[in-house]
């Protein structure tokens, strides 16, 4: 007889049923009637068990038939893991209700359907258990359909399942463990894919010779863990490579595996990382580029990649343990050298310092290197028909401190090479130069720091290379520097800079001449770097490349003069080249072309004193930096004013003597002489009234007299100056004319006026009125001529007094 139900008796009935049932199995483990159901219990887990990670483990069920209710009791040793969440699966639906219970060492769930529904049969989820793992060890997952017999050291997994009736279903199942394990951070070095701290997730396979693990099964990740400066990635690229998604510290990057032809090589390089601890994930991205025919990501090897240790000054051959080479590298027998020509290859080091050279065995099989200072890129062509030996990157002038280096074998080379090989013979790393400053400096002071390849002779009185891009590097504090070269027949040009600012100097000389090859004056104040290159290039009448160093000379900024006389052994005069001081101090004198004096000046103009002579030639003056061309020659010895300028501004101005290596045609040489710098005052204007020629406010340059009774001042001495300023409408100026007065040329306003002072008889007068002009301020100027009337008996001007209307 079969019992019937209404919908709201079954409803109710089955509810209730449903709680009974599992209180009798739960509570007091009274056996309930099974009923028949082919059903299949089996359990996956998801995420890596690795000390610290969140892992899913899921109860599924599969064939199920008549089902209405289930449970599930989990047992664990908490000290292994920690339950974060249970949830129903969804085998049952959502119009379940449920009972959850998450105590420490047990996690409990049971779910009913409620009602008048149907029972389900398929397949599905149990219950979903998220769960972080606490410590490496194993996690049994055993199954029971019997609470009573739940224990830690056998079944600790106890499902239970019964249809709408009440019934227990029977069902078979398959047990798993978890293996948890503490995965150990990769240190410098190289790891096969095979390595126990690599975690691989996913579906992967291993090849027989372990040479690679592989996958196409998009998610598969390998992960790990390092500490270290960086990592490289090798795989076996091949035709049917996907893109890999690559994650370090979770920033994303893709790497492609594709390439026509199987090979062995590191497709991923990360470095430069701070020191510690880094994460790194390796992801089956499931795309590709549209040349490969799969989705395949190979793993052949992880190489981490140590902080290495700063080079300081100094040279370091190519097996030195402080440059880390990755990739493919080759040492040669004798260690002259690493090479490669596997793309991607890579030398790194850091170093402290201001620069570095280098070095590389050049030849004709040679490619381009990428070279990366600071991530800065350069392309280095070590290429060249013959082998040779040399310096074939030179980075300098860098900011003091901590410095990277990276050199790359980039797979490209020049046309002519026959290879993409990148040899490394040395790494030359330069120190920040102490400054010089102002003085002389032998080419032998420790502060000159050469690169290269340079030779020093036994007497020491030069360094010498014809080594192209040798250098001499140093800095300095000053206005400017002297390079002196010992000049020959064999020299070449070099390529000097000064604060980065380029220039060729060519130290050719058919006969041998120690000398000053090239001057920089004018500099601001301050340091200034300087580099001389054997550029290895020269003039064509050159028989060789070398490039000499005797001495440097740096330019101290000059103190200013102020109004008064300077003689030509002042120290505030700066001599710079070859400069000849007279036995009795009367005069310095050159004939070396480029020879400087340099001085600054506060005032409104200057005299430029010299002894003329036969064998002078012509100096070029600089004012301000606008040139004149000054000739000290004279058919017989005089000492003079050979060069005028007033009119300046008030203020500070320089000035430069250069000798110029010129001449007029009369002159039998190049000499330039310096006997006395004047400087000249601004004069404060006359006012209306008459002032005696020894009134202070009258300017007197050249070279004058006073007569003992203070009632004149003359001269004879051809550009002897006076100079003044006034505040009127017109002037009268008074002399002594005489006998033996010549004719003076009067500048007022600028506007010349020429008077003769001649007069047969002695007498005091006025020589020149001058009336009529605008109120207000105005310029005067009486200079001695050098010129007279024929009956006078000399060229003397004469000053009484100067009156303002």
């Amino acid at each position: 007889m079969k019992i019937l139900f209404n919908k709201k008796i079954k409803k109710s009935f089955s509810t209730i049923f449903v709680l009974s049932f599992f209180m009798q199995m739960s509570l007091f483990g009274i056996p309930v009637l099974a009923a028949y159901s082919p059903a299949q219990i089996s359990y996956v887990v998801t995420g890596e068990a690795t000390v610290g990670n969140t892992i899913i483990i899921t109860a599924n069920i599969s064939s199920v038939s008549n089902l209405y209710a289930l449970s599930w009791d989990f047992i664990y040793d908490s000290n292994m893991l920690q339950i974060q969440s249970i949830e129903s699966g969804s085998i049952l639906g959502t119009s379940v209700q449920k009972n959850i219970i998450n105590n420490l060492g047990q996690a409990s769930i049971w779910i009913s359907k409620t009602g008048n529904v149907e029972s389900t049969n398929g397949s599905g989820t149990v219950a979903i258990i998220k769960a972080k793992v606490l410590k490496a060890g194993v996690i049994d997952l055993k199954t029971t359909n019997d609470k009573a017999t739940l224990n830690l050291t056998g079944s600790t997994s106890c499902i239970k399942l019964s249809d709408n009736n009440g019934n227990m279903l029977m069902y078979n199942f398959t047990d798993t463990s978890i293996t948890s394990k503490i995965v150990s951070p990769l240190s410098p070095g190289k790891y096969e894919n095979t390595n126990s701290n690599l975690t691989y997730s996913g579906s992967w396979t291993k090849v027989s010779d372990g040479s690679q693990q592989y996958s196409n099964i998009t998610n598969s990740v390998l992960t790990f863990t390092f500490e270290g400066a960086g990592l490289n990635i090798y795989a076996l690229m091949a035709s049917n490579r996907g893109i890999a998604k690559v994650y370090i510290d979770d920033v994303a990057y893709d790497f492609d595996e594709y390439n026509a032809s199987a090979q062995s090589k590191i497709v991923f390089t990360k470095d430069g990382l701070k020191a510690g601890i880094h994460t790194a994930k390796v992801v089956v991205s499931g795309t590709k580029n549209p040349a490969s025919s799969g989705y395949y990501i190979s793993i052949h090897a992880i190489e981490i990649l140590g902080a290495p240790t700063n080079l300081v000054a100094g040279k370091y051959e190519n097996t030195d343990s402080k440059l880390n080479y990755t990739g493919s590298w080759t040492k040669v027998s004798d260690g002259s050298q690493h090479y490669s020509n596997v793309t991607n290859s890579v030398l790194t080091f850091t170093f402290e310092g201001s620069g570095l050279n280098i070095y590389a065995l050049m030849a004709s099989n040679r490619g381009v290197a990428k070279v990366y200072i600071d991530d800065v890129a350069y392309d280095v062509d070590e290429y060249n028909a013959s082998t040779q030996s040399k310096i074939v990157f030179t980075k300098d002038g860098l900011a003091t401190g901590k410095h990277t280096a990276k050199i790359v074998v980039s797979g490209t080379k020049n046309p002519a090479s026959s290879g993409y090989y990148i040899s490394i013979d040395a790494i030359e790393i330069l120190s920040a130069p102490v400054n010089l400053i102002a003085g002389k400096y032998e080419n032998t002071d420790p502060k000159l720091t050469y690169t290269g390849s340079w030779s020093k002779t036994s007497d020491g009185t030069q360094s010498y290379s014809n080594v192209t891009n040798s250098v001499l590097a140093f800095t300095f504090e000053g206005v400017g520097l002297n390079i002196y070269a010992l000049k020959a027949s064999n020299r070449g040009i070099a390529k000097v800079y000064i604060d980065d600012v380029a220039y060729d100097v060519d130290e050719y000389n058919a006969s041998p001449q120690s000398k000053v090859v090239f001057t920089k004056a004018g500099l601001s104040v301050g340091k200034h770097t300087a580099k001389i290159v054997v550029s290895g290039t020269k003039n064509v009448d050159s028989s060789g490349y070398y490039i000499s160093i005797d001495a440097i000379e740096i330019l101290s900024a000059p103190t200013n003069l102020v109004a008064g006389k300077y003689e030509n052994t002042d120290s505030r005069l700066v001599y710079s080249g070859s400069w000849t001081k007279s036995f009795d101090g009367s005069q310095h004198y050159s004939n070396v072309t480029n020879s400087v004096l340099n001085f600054t000046f506060e005032g409104s103009g200057l005299n430029i004193y010299a002894l003329m002579a036969s064998n002078r030639g012509m100096a070029k003056v600089y004012i301000d930096d606008v040139a004149y061309d000054v000739d000290e020659y004279n058919a017989s010895s005089q000492n003079k004013v050979v060069f005028t300028k007033d009119g300046l501004s008030a203020g500070k101005h320089t000035a430069k003597i250069v000798v110029s290596g010129t001449k007029n045609a009369d002159s039998s040489g190049y000499y330039i002489s310096i006997d006395a710098i004047e400087i000249l005052s601004a004069p404060t204007s006359l006012v209306a009234g008459k002032y005696e020629n020894t009134d202070s406010r009258l300017i007197y340059s050249g070279a004058w007299t006073k007569s003992f009774d203070g009632s004149q001042h003359y001269s004879n001495i051809t550009n002897s100056v006076l100079t003044f300023n006034f505040q009127g409408s017109g002037l009268n100026i008074y002399a002594l004319m005489a006998s033996n007065r010549g004719i003076a040329k009067v500048y007022i306003d600028d506007v010349a006026y020429d008077v003769d002072e001649y007069s047969a008889l002695s007498q005091g007068k006025v020589i020149l009125a001058k009336d009529g002009l605008t109120p207000g301020n105005h310029t005067a100027k009486i200079v001695v001529s050098g010129n007279k009337n024929i009956d006078s008996s000399g060229y003397y001007i004469s000053i009484d007094a100067v009156e303002i209307k």
